[in-house]
């Protein structure tokens, strides 16, 4: 209750928004990260993964049957994440900083992806960590390409992205569509 007051006042900053948890509940039951490793390149409170083990625990599992890695740039939120875990006594690798300027988890493959990205502004591709894979500058863009890398084979991915990325007409837009 008291993540959510405070992130509802603080999140409007840069792109940053709360996720409802009516959303992150939908997000959870779509991909059903019920075992293996999930991750949330941009992850906030860490909401996304305290769903995720409740899902775990629903299906007959329990708290540590998913491996949970995140990053999250803002630091009080980073402080936060780690909080919110550690009084549910969630076991997770959350670092501190941004995922395209210092990858807390470089080598990481995942099975789950969940995500609700920062979508204002642009990151200058010539200072992201040398990753030419990635082929748009638009931050909406980058988060669902990094997030495409960082999926392992058939796995899934949920991710919360602003409408203009699934009706925008550019052809980065087009492309990642395809």
């Amino acid at each position: 209750y008291f993540l959510a007051k405070f992130s509802i006042q603080k999140a409007h900053d840069n792109g940053e928004f709360f996720t409802p948890s009516a959303i992150v509940q939908t997000i959870v039951n779509v991909i059903e990260p019920d075992h293996d490793t999930v991750f949330d390149p941009a992850c906030g409170s860490g909401g996304m993964f305290i769903s995720s083990e409740k899902f775990v625990e629903a299906h007959g599992g329990r708290v540590g049957d998913i491996s949970i890695y995140g990053q999250e740039s803002n630091h009080t939120t980073w402080r936060l994440a780690k909080l919110n875990l550690a009084i549910r006594g969630i076991d997770a690798n959350i670092v501190h900083g941004d995922t395209f300027h210092a990858d807390g988890h470089k080598d990481l493959k995942a099975d789950y992806v969940l995500a609700n990205p920062p979508f204002k502004g642009n990151i200058d591709k010539g200072d992201i960590h040398e990753d030419l894979r990635l082929k748009t500058t638009k931050t909406e863009l980058l988060f669902v390409e990094r997030i495409l890398l960082l999926l392992r084979m058939g796995r899934r991915a949920g991710v919360i992205v602003p409408d203009g990325v699934l009706f925008g007409s550019s052809n980065a837009h087009k492309e990642l569509r395809r």
